[in-house]
Parts: C-alpha cells; structure tokens; sequence
C-alpha cells in the first residue's frame, strides 16, 4: 500500500462509498458533553468504547479541501478544553478560553492545506471527526521534488507564522520540542519507521458515535498492512483505556508546564503510547 519510491499511501479503499451516500443513522448527540473530557478520544470508559469498536457501517473517507474550513472548526471545539491544547497555545490554564482569532483560524486553515497535501487525512461525518497521521520518515524521505519543494514551502511558512506567536507560546514550544529525544528512547529508536497518529479529534456534538474508534482503525489497517507499529502521544492519562481497547501501551510520559511561571493549572502529563503491528493472520481472523 505504500511505495517505498514515492512516499505515497494508497488509502483509496476507503472511498469505496459515493460521496454522496448518506451517513448512517445514528444515536442523539452529546448536546453537553464534559468539558474535561479530551477531544482525541470520544470516550473513555471500557463499556462505551467497547461498543463503539463494534460499528462496522460508519464510513471513513478521505478529507477533502472543501472541508477545511469545517475541520478547523471540529479541532477548534473539541480542544477547547484540553490543558494540553491550552498550555501549547499559551494560555494560563486557569482563565477561560479566550475565542479563537481570525489568524490563528487561517493558521489552521493553512495546517490543514499541508495534511491534506502530504499526510494521511481521514474523516467520518463531513470532517466532524478527523484523524491525521505521518507515514514513517524512513518512507516519505525519498519523495518527489515536488514533495520536497512543498515541505520546504511548508517548512519557511511555519517559521513564520511562529514569529507571530509571542514569547510564551514559543517557549513552551520550544520545551516541547526538547522532549523529542526522551520520545525516541520510549519508542526504542524506531520512530523513524513507524506511522504517528499525530491528531485525532471529534466535534463535542458527535462524540459518544464510534467515530473516533473507526479512524484509528482505519490508520492501524494502513499499518498493520505493511508490518509498521504506530504511535501518538495523548493529551491527557485519561484516553489512555480508550487507546488501550485499540491496542496502545503506555511507553512514558512527557510532563509539561511544572516550572513555566505563566503556567497556573495542573502539571500537563501526555502519555506516549505505541501499538505494535498486527501479523496477517490476526488480520485476516478480525475481518
């Protein structure tokens, strides 16, 4: 499903549906949901998730450049509350969410174009519920120079846009990015050959429907199919039973905002968690 050559994923068995097939039905969303809950799972108790893995009907399909500005809206609502999301866009953690700004909308708007351009980008819902993940490194390193061209573009435009971001964001982004050796020792030096579920989120209206559980599917058969583990890093210790259910461990814990003086919440813990690839007969068994 991949090339070695190009860096492209073949995720086309998942638009085996018209886009113009109705969505399936589903129960009455969570109109008040729990603002403490994290948005990168829908939800994390053993009973709801375990059902939701059973929803086998809910189509995933690939996100679409006309669904942007709607993606920019899912991931704005389902982290609006997560200390995680809060501590890295430089908030206090203690006051409430100020409303997003017109730039950091096309910030993410700009994201999004680049996921959809050089990342897996699915979504279930009419982008209500997206998933992005980064194929390997070791993969997508041999791309085209077209490919190398927009990382680049990609790359410069990031720099950027961080100028713009203020000293507190940048500090703690830069707090972040020190932790990148720690991660690689968790992950036992094989980060560079296996999938990142680098964002998954649910619009707080949608969650409690499976959706989450189907994308994470979706990203672990693309893995599984080629023999790569997969990781991410979770926002929050509770998602952790929820990854759990769909095969993730607990490999360490980065920790976050202890010693940042405009930090006034709790201690920021973000698990980081890997699911080992499944062998083709395990595959085959589940399908």
């Amino acid at each position: 499903m991949a090339s070695a050559t190009t860096g492209k994923i073949d995720v086309s068995y998942l638009n085996d549906a018209s886009e113009s097939s109705p969505p399936p039905p589903r129960s009455q969303p969570l109109m008040n949901p729990d603002p403490n809950t994290s948005p990168d799972a829908s939800k994390t108790s053993t009973e709801t998730s375990a059902t939701e893995l059973a929803s086998p009907n809910i189509l995933v399909k690939k996100l679409s450049y006309r669904q942007i500005n709607i993606a920019v809206n899912t991931i704005l609502e389902a982290f609006k509350f997560d200390a995680f999301t809060r501590y890295v866009t430089g908030q206090t953690g203690i006051d409430p969410p100020p409303p997003p700004s017109t730039f950091a909308k096309l910030k993410y708007a700009f994201y999004f174009w680049y996921f959809l351009t050089r990342r897996i980008s699915l979504q279930i819902d009419d982008a209500h519920s997206l998933i992005i993940a980064f194929p390997p490194p070791s993969l997508v390193q041999n791309g085209s120079w077209k490919d190398k061209f927009i990382d680049i573009v990609f790359g410069g435009m990031a720099m950027i846009l961080a100028k713009f971001d203020g000293e507190v964001v940048n500090r703690r982004r830069r707090e972040l990015e020190g932790q990148k050796a720690a991660i690689e020792s968790w992950l036992d030096g094989r980060g560079k050959d296996m999938y990142c579920v680098h964002l998954l989120a649910t619009d707080p209206a949608y969650q409690g429907l499976g959706y989450a559980s189907r994308l994470l599917d979706a990203i672990a058969r693309i893995a599984d199919t080629e023999g790569r583990s997969t990781w991410l890093l979770s926002t929050g210790r509770h998602n952790v039973p929820f990854y759990e259910l769909h095969g993730y461990v607990t490999v360490g814990e980065l920790r976050l905002g202890g010693e940042d003086p405009d930090w006034m919440g709790e201690e920021v813990i973000c698990p980081v968690m890997v699911r080992d690839a499944r062998c083709t007969s395990e595959i085959e068994k589940s399908e």
